[in-house]
């Protein structure tokens, strides 16, 4: 069963882009544990983008979530190793600062459309089909919309069906002359 789709396009190599991306589903949407699996992929024929894509096997999506919950802190090696100082950077972390430990991080209400954007280039759109709506995000204007997409779905068509529909119409129509010249007085 499919659970989320984000469509980005990266400012960094992909693979530096994953990183936080991963750490942030794994260590604090807890999607592993969740039986969530996920990949990203290249969009075809869309050079530079790619598509994050979630899913369960089976029925149910209990315990998926595209939110932090918890408080816990963003761990010096996530900072580092998981590249997570991407998000500090973007401001999307919360911030706290205690005497006796001095300054760290965690996520609680960070969404992961917030992550992507983070990692994505300034001047692109993130998007996230939904069922027949469309979230999109600019992320350097931090504008963000929803749109229906049953006008566009509804306006395709398959130009093979669309000719031969053409097609008979025409023999119809011709049918129509010749009967009416036949009955004609």
């Amino acid at each position: 069963m499919s659970l989320c789709t984000f469509i980005f396009k990266p400012k960094h190599d992909i693979e530096l882009a994953i990183k936080p991306i991963n750490s942030f589903v794994q260590n604090f949407l807890y999607w592993e544990d969740s039986g969530v699996d996920w990949d990203i992929r290249p969009v075809e024929d869309r050079e530079g983008w790619y598509k994050l894509y979630a899913y369960q096997e089976g029925e149910g999506n209990d315990g998926f979530t595209e939110c932090c919950w918890n408080e816990e802190e963003i761990t010096p090696k996530q900072l580092t190793e998981d590249m997570m100082v991407l998000l500090v950077e973007a401001g999307i972390c919360n911030e706290h600062k205690e005497e006796e430990i001095g300054t760290w991080y965690n996520l609680l209400d960070v969404e992961l459309s917030q992550v992507i954007s983070a990692v994505s280039e300034d001047d692109s759109y993130v998007y996230s089909p939904s069922e027949d709506q469309l979230w999109f995000y600019h992320v350097k204007t931090g504008h963000a919309s929803k749109v229906s997409m049953v006008d566009f779905i509804l306006s395709q068509t398959i130009p093979e069906a669309e000719a031969e529909k053409k097609q008979l119409s025409l023999e119809l129509d011709g049918f129509s002359e010749a009967k009416e010249s036949f009955i004609a007085p």
